[in-house]
């Protein structure tokens, strides 16, 4: 609880939050000491009010997890204390320097190694300066009171700096051994999940080079983990050319943006045409630069081929509606047209004449209706749910009910529709499908056929059919 949890403080914060308890815990300790030897009041004052700053610190860190904004002035007030102190403390005769260097070893492994330079160059300045002012002004100096005190101090100050090193030394061993064994873990749980994924795993470093191929990306690429690690896919010569700079680019991108990228390619092994969507993480590192890139390809080659099939099977929906709808113009502009001469005429025409007149009506309503029926058939044909009921058929009477229906058309351009097939001619086979074909190509037979030609509905059995 004081020093936070590993799995949600990085080791560098919790480690300041270290340095800044036992920094309390020594300030306090300092200022009891600088009481009982009745030291100058400066270095009871410095050291208590260092205890009242650390603590004030430590609750911002710990509680409202505020960590950067408090670092760089800890260390600048941390040298000026010790500065301080040296002075009202003993000078060069005192022991306070050795703090100074354990404030030293931890702060240079809690600031940004870009910060490094500074603090030693500041750490040298401050330790010149104190070094001069002892040499040119001894007098500014307040030495010990006695020589049992300046051994009891010193004493006192080598014990808690040994001891302060060594929990730093212990500390950041339990951290590392913890941040190793949670990386280990991490990794493992990672081969885990991708030695036994169907996708196509990889890494890549900077250089475009293969940092990891998972076992599902060696199967595709047929190559073992030596032939491909360390190697771009330019060196390993399965990808072509265009393919290689696809995936450079991307990657580059992965690296300088920090965002993910998403592209699709296709790969030829064997003589078959896969496609792939192609995923590209960011790996960030403790300094949030990228270290590496993660690639994640997925087969989608069904996928892209479902779209393709959905894409004909809009086509044939389309030209489908295209020729239906010309097919029922024509039957119903004649019932329209009939029905619309009934309206008018109807006190004019004798029984007689108004026989043909209701069997044309008929006939263009039966047509309208089998073209409906062939819609609702096509509808459910798509959709999986159309039912199959086989049935013994005689094949001259399917034939004879389309060529009825289609009469009609035939009869605008005078072709003529023969059915050469024995009477006795039976199959099985649902009735509706029978009918729904037959007439497909029937249509499409007069409709390409020349004025005045012949249409043959031919049927033979084969014994081997």
């Amino acid at each position: 609880y004081i020093l936070g949890d590993n799995r949600e403080l990085p080791i560098e914060y919790r480690l300041f939050l270290s340095a800044t308890f036992v920094g309390i815990v020594v300030s306090l300790f300092g200022t009891i000491v600088s009481l009982v030897l009745s030291s100058d009041f400066t270095v009871v004052i410095v050291a208590f009010s260092l205890a009242i700053l650390l603590s004030i610190i430590f609750y911002f860190v710990r509680v409202k997890k505020l960590y950067k904004p408090f670092v760089g002035p800890i260390i600048t007030f941390a040298f000026i204390g010790i500065a301080v102190v040296w002075i009202t403390d003993g000078g060069i005769n005192g022991s306070n320097l050795l703090v100074g260097f354990v404030v030293l070893v931890l702060a240079l492994i809690v600031v940004p190694d870009r910060n490094k330079y500074f603090v030693i160059s500041f750490f040298i300045t401050c330790i010149i300066s104190i070094y001069l002012i002892q040499l040119y002004r001894p007098d500014l100096i307040t030495d010990f009171s006695s020589e049992r005190a300046r051994w009891i101090d010193s004493i006192i100050t080598a014990l808690y700096s040994s001891i302060f090193i060594f929990f730093i030394i212990q500390f950041l061993h339990r951290s590392y051994n913890a941040e190793r064994k949670r990386a280990r873990e991490n990794e493992l749980k990672f081969k885990a999940l991708s030695e036994n994924s169907q996708d196509y795993i990889t890494r890549y470093d900077r250089q475009h080079r293969f940092s990891y191929v998972n076992k599902a990306g060696l199967e595709l690429l047929g190559l073992k983990y030596e032939q491909i690690l360390g190697k771009t896919h330019r060196e390993t010569g399965i990808f072509k050319e265009s393919l290689c700079e696809l995936f450079e680019r991307t990657i580059d991108k992965v690296y300088m943006s920090k965002q993910p990228q998403n592209e699709q390619y296709s790969l030829e092994r064997q003589g078959n045409i896969s496609h792939y969507d192609w995923r590209l993480f960011p790996e960030l590192n403790i300094n949030n630069e990228v270290g590496s890139v993660l690639g994640v390809s997925r087969d989608i080659t069904n996928l892209k081929q479902s779209e393709l099939e959905l894409q004909e099977l809009n086509i044939d929906k389309d030209r489908f509606i295209s020729i239906l709808g010309h097919d029922l113009k024509s039957p119903l502009t004649s019932v329209l047209g009939l029905s619309e001469l009934l309206s008018k005429n109807l006190q004019e025409y004798e029984k007689s004449e108004l026989q043909p007149i209701l069997e044309e009506i008929r006939k263009s309503t039966r047509i309208t209706y089998d073209l409906l029926e062939d819609i609702l058939t096509w509808t459910k044909a798509q959709s999986g749910k159309i039912p199959f009921e086989a049935q013994k058929l005689l094949f001259s009477d399917v034939c004879e009910s389309v060529r009825e229906v289609l009469g009609p058309f035939a009869g605008k351009k005078e072709i003529n529709i023969s059915i050469q097939a024995p009477d006795n001619q039976t199959l099985i086979a649902d009735i509706e499908m029978l009918r729904t074909i037959l007439r497909n190509l029937l249509s499409n037979a007069i409709k390409f056929s020349h004025q005045g030609s012949e249409v043959i509905i031919k049927a033979e059995e084969e014994p081997e059919n």
